[in-house]
């Protein structure tokens, strides 16, 4: 009988365990809900520059996040229990690039989407896209961490997660987003570091589209998740 073979784990999939391993830490819930957006299609459509889907959802999110300061809020168990409240939004978004010659995710961070244009919001989304990963800090620096062993990137997330709540906001982001629909799929769950992480569908199948909240239930629970979707929608 023929044998398997011990296969080494890149550095980008450690860097995706670490984050799966904090998000295992909260008790994570979805909910899912379709909105009509068949206007807003029609606008995307005539707009020029044109708008990407992540940024519609983003700046939208960051809108409803700015007038909620549930969903700028972390859990924090220690020293005491409390919460950390983050007075502006950072949002993380999830993209599929290629690093080094080879296909990875990696996480590009927005500081204040509200305070920006589509059209900016835009051009930083494509810039991310297509420079260089190492031409982009952020990107430079997960690059590097995910090289680091894994007891110095364990302590270096056990400072963030449990210790530096405003260092965490700031690195890890207030919200997430993460491509939810793809070739007819949709995903339900989405496991992240944030309190919230919004699930979009890439299209918008005759004017509807497909959205997930996952939430650390510690901090909001079904009723108050139901009304940002909803806000959202608006």
């Amino acid at each position: 009988m023929a044998r398997g073979k011990s296969v080494s784990m890149t550095n980008d999939r450690r860097l995706v365990c670490d984050v799966i391993a904090i998000a295992r830490q909260m008790p994570i819930a979805p909910i899912e809900r379709t909105i009509e957006l068949a206007e807003l299609v029609h606008l995307k459509r005539m707009a020029r520059p044109r708008i990407s889907w992540p940024v519609l959802m983003m700046r939208a999110y960051a809108i409803v996040a700015r007038d909620n300061p549930l969903l700028r809020r972390v859990y924090v168990g220690l020293p005491r229990q409390h919460y950390y409240e983050h007075p502006e939004n950072v949002c993380v978004l999830t993209i599929s690039r290629e690093v080094d010659g080879r296909e990875q995710l990696i996480f590009a961070r927005f500081n204040q989407p509200e305070n920006y244009s589509l059209a900016q919001l835009q051009e930083q989304f494509d810039n991310y896209r297509r420079l260089p990963a190492r031409q982009i800090k952020h990107f430079r620096h997960q690059i590097r961490f995910s090289k680091m062993p894994w007891l110095v990137r364990r302590f270096g997330w056990s400072l963030l997660t449990r210790w530096m709540p405003a260092s965490r906001a700031k690195l890890m982001g207030t919200f997430g987003m993460s491509l939810s629909g793809f070739r007819n799929t949709l995903g339900t769950w989405h496991l992240g570091p944030c309190t919230t992480t919004l699930g979009y569908d890439q299209f918008c199948i005759k004017g509807n589209a497909r959205l997930t909240l996952t939430f650390d239930h510690r901090v909001l629970d079904g009723k108050p998740a139901v009304d940002v979707l909803e806000s959202l929608r608006a």
